[in-house]
Formats: C-alpha cells, structure tokens, sequence
C-alpha cells in the first residue's frame, strides 16, 4: 500500500517530471475560498478519491467545455449535466489529466489556468482547498515566468530560477497549517501555473537543474524583490522580530556609481495618496491605526540602506510603528504600487500625502533588476548569486 507521498510521486512520474523531482504542495485561491471549483481537461479527468485514495475512475466527458465540481457533505460531486451532480468521492480528491493535454482550473468558469501535476481538492473550513502537486522543477519555470520577462538575459533567469527553486526547498511546510507548503501569491513566490510559461525559463531551470544555495548545508531562504533602486537590506531590517541571516546583508548594487537596477520603472518613483484613504487604510489594522485623524507622518529611523525603519503617525494620538506594518497596511488596502517600497521621503501636501522614493519590493536577497544589470553587465549567474547571497553555496538538491 502506497503511503500518500510516494502515490503522490507515482502520479507525476508518469508525466514529464525529472527523476527524484520531488513535488511540493501549492495552495491555489486560499484567499477567495469556495465551495466549488471548475475545471476542463479536454482528454478526461483521472480521479482518485478517499483518505489512502485508493478509489480510481477515469471520467470521459461526451463534450469538451468546463465543468463544475462542488464540497458537499464530506466528498465532492460534479455537473455532469445541467443541474445533474454526480458523487466523485471522498475527500480528499485527487485529479489529474487522462491524456497530455493539461489540467485547467479556477474558481470562475471564465476565468482557468492550466497547471502540470494534478490538484488535490478537500474539505477545509466548510469550503475545499484547492492544492496544486507539482514537481519542483515545473514549479520553478513557471514562478520563473511569472516573476521576469523570457526577454531578460539568460545568466539573469539562471541565477532566479537557483533562488525560486532554493526558496521553495526552505519553504515546505510553510503554510502547513492551510494543508500545503507554499501559496501561489507574492507571499512566498507568484505562481501562475502552466499560463505564459515562456522557452527562456524553461532553458534557465534545466540549465540549473536541481541547483540550491545553501549555508552551512542546509538550504536558504533565498529571498527576492524586483528593485533594490541601488542597495539591499537585511532580514532584520526589513521586518520585526525576523532573523538576522548572514547571507542576506545590506550590499551595494552599483558599480562605478551606477545602480545595475537602473533600468527599473521602479528604480526612483513618486506617489501621491489622499489623506482620506491613508487614513483608512491605516485605521484597517490595530498596529498601525492613528485615531480619527491624520495630520503627519514621519520617517523616525533609517536602516542603514536609507529604507524607514520606524515611522512616527501623528493624528487624534500620536503613536509610533514599524515602517513594515505601515507598508503593509497601506498594500492590502490600497495595492502594492500605492507605496512601492520603505525607502521613501514622505509629507504633506494638502489633502495628500506624498511619497518620493526608490525601488520595489522589500530589498532583501536577490534584486530581480539588479541581477539583469549585472547579466548585461557579463556576470555568470554563479557570481549573481554569490553576490546576492554572500557566503552561500551551491549543491545538487537530488544529492542531499
């Protein structure tokens, strides 16, 4: 009797995975969860159902087109015919394409994304989770394209695809408790499936096949962002009570004076955000919330890169907050270019707030731009990395 990770790699096997390509666990929709979810597979759907998933059937559709699958009562159905609901099984449920032509799924019927592997679907808080099991090399092309342009040089996409692959190695089990290793947001890595998986990634990842940092032999947290506009900071720096790594220092990406993230459209930027939405925007979470008012906003402390560190609110009361709280509340609620990073000047510019500032993203590990200046520039994607990630080195994650 197969234990469910080995039944697990028994299935991708039978694709294009790369031998001992172990597969991770990607939670897909886990911010919007449903109680159903739609899915096409052209040449069939292989279902296996149950806790050991020791039922298989194989459903052929008398016509191609999406289908809805639903959590009732402990298992799953689906809409074999308009109102007409078949049972799949128990819950879990695992699905995969009969044929070669991929799976695709969503939680709009208009709106599917092909994956490779297959999707786990169960019962989680009422709802069904939806968990994408892919080999880890198919994870690494696709975040790949999703992360960067085919278009950028390819040391540039070798030395990402090392750190894609190497964070999602540190990764596992990092959001255990939701039922997968990583989630398909920036959270830890944008995951987009099999949608615009571009040739170049493709080329970047088998050229590394395997290949992770590590740091006194264990795999890193190899963290990265799109634009350090000219220097990175460290962990501890960037958020609160984070660990200090020795790997992810504060360096310098210039040369001669020139940031090798110049090319950015992010490298310098400016923001204005009315005060009324600042305002609720940072009212929306305890750690940041200024009262009924907000007159002023300062930066308190600088790391050492020029990022806030501490930022003091100045309102009905006046109170002090971490430059990352403050960053976040203003993201969830007014989206991720709102204020692209902490590096920033800010003031008052009557009924707005202005922010000047440089780069994009939390400036820690790898800048994505940055390591596309330095490919331009004639660096290999071994010495992009040792940059990045002083002090690491690289192994074959199948030999460990």
């Amino acid at each position: 009797m197969h234990s469910i990770a080995s039944l697990l790699a028994l299935l991708l096997s039978t694709g294009a995975s790369i031998p001992g390509d172990q597969p991770i666990r990607v939670g897909l929709f886990h911010q919007r969860l449903a109680d159903r979810v739609y899915v096409a597979a052209p040449d069939g759907l292989r279902v296996k159902s149950g806790k050991r998933h020791g039922t298989e059937r194989v459903l052929r559709w008398a016509s191609p087109g999406v289908h809805c699958l639903r959590y009732r009562s402990g298992g799953f159905e689906v809409e074999t015919a308009p109102a007409k609901w078949t049972r799949l099984g128990a819950s879990p449920v695992l699905l995969q394409s009969a044929g070669e032509a991929p799976l695709a799924a969503g939680i709009t019927p208009t709106a599917l994304t092909p994956y490779p592997g297959l999707l786990e679907l169960a019962g989680y808080r009422g709802r069904l989770r939806v968990v994408n099991v892919v080999g880890l090399e198919d994870y690494t092309t696709a975040v790949l394209s999703a992360e960067v342009p085919g278009s950028w040089p390819q040391e540039a996409l070798r030395a990402l695809a090392v750190a894609i692959r190497t964070f999602a190695v540190a990764s596992r089990g990092r959001h255990e408790a939701d039922g997968f290793d990583v989630c398909s947001y920036a959270h830890c890595q944008a995951y987009h499936g099999l949608e615009a998986v571009t040739e170049a990634a493709r080329e970047a990842t088998v050229a590394t096949q395997g290949l992770i940092l590590t740091y006194r032999g264990r795999p890193i947290e190899a963290l990265h962002h799109a634009c350090c506009g000219g220097h990175t900071t460290t962990s501890a720096a960037a958020w609160s009570g984070a660990r200090d790594l020795p790997y992810l220092r504060g360096i310098s990406d210039e040369q001669a004076g020139r940031a090798f993230c110049r090319d950015a459209p992010e490298f310098s930027w400016s923001t204005e955000i009315p005060a009324a939405q600042l305002l609720a925007a940072l009212q929306a979470q305890p750690a940041t919330n200024p009262g009924k008012k907000l007159d002023r906003v300062t930066v308190r402390r600088r790391d050492a890169s020029g990022r806030a560190v501490s930022l003091t609110l100045q309102g009905s009361k006046r109170r002090t907050v971490t430059a990352a709280d403050f960053w976040s509340a203003v993201r969830q609620s007014l989206g991720w270019h709102a204020v692209p990073s902490t590096w920033f000047e800010v003031s008052r510019q009557g009924d707005a707030f202005r922010f000047e500032g440089h780069g994009f993203g939390h400036g820690v590990g790898l800048c994505q731009w940055g390591a596309r200046g330095r490919a331009l520039a004639g660096w290999n994607y071994e010495q992009i990395l040792a940059a990045y990630y002083p002090g690491t080195r690289l192994k074959s994650h199948h030999s460990r």
